[in-house]
């Protein structure tokens, strides 16, 4: 599995669209619509924050109709004080994104999680992918294990969707 082909790591033949806009998906926005509706997957991002849950589940409900299939990526989760997180799907963020989204989204989609790191900003200021930089750079490697296993995660479940 190759997942090398741009920063985030995305094979260039894969059909899937991420919710870029935060739930400001309008009935008028024709080309975000056709671009949903050509997907195999669309990608909704959320992060423990209430207006971003919220928008997150806006987005999904407004998309259902038209996407064939919707994975929900819990983003920029963090060990809350008095928190120690082996694994992020029990994190207290994790939990409270799941809950709302449980609570007000009929359908039982995949929630993936995906902690925060530094290791986006290193993405971005190397303009490299995490494979790329993890195989340059053992201390690196190291550092960013679990997110790599996380982002292997989301790829697995692409692939298994597609």
């Amino acid at each position: 599995m190759n997942h090398a082909s741009n920063n985030l790591g995305i094979q260039k033949d894969s059909k899937f669209t991420t919710d870029a806009l935060a739930g400001s998906l309008s009935r008028h926005a024709h080309s975000i619509t056709s671009a949903i509706k050509q997907s195999d997957l669309v990608i909704v991002p959320v992060y423990n924050d209430f207006k971003s849950r919220k928008s997150a589940i806006g987005t999904i409900i407004e998309i259902e109709p038209i996407a064939r299939k919707i994975l929900i990526v819990a983003t920029k989760l963090q060990a809350q004080k008095g928190e120690f997180v082996r694994d992020w799907n029990k994190s207290r963020d994790f939990a409270q994104i799941e809950q709302d989204i449980r609570a007000n989204i009929a359908t039982a989609y995949s929630i993936l999680p995906l902690k925060f790191s530094k290791g986006f900003d290193t993405i971005f200021d190397r303009e490299q992918s995490l494979q790329q930089i993890t195989e340059c750079d053992p201390l690196l490697a190291h550092s960013f294990k679990d997110v790599t296993r996380q982002f292997d995660a989301i790829y697995q479940h692409i692939d298994k969707l597609s």
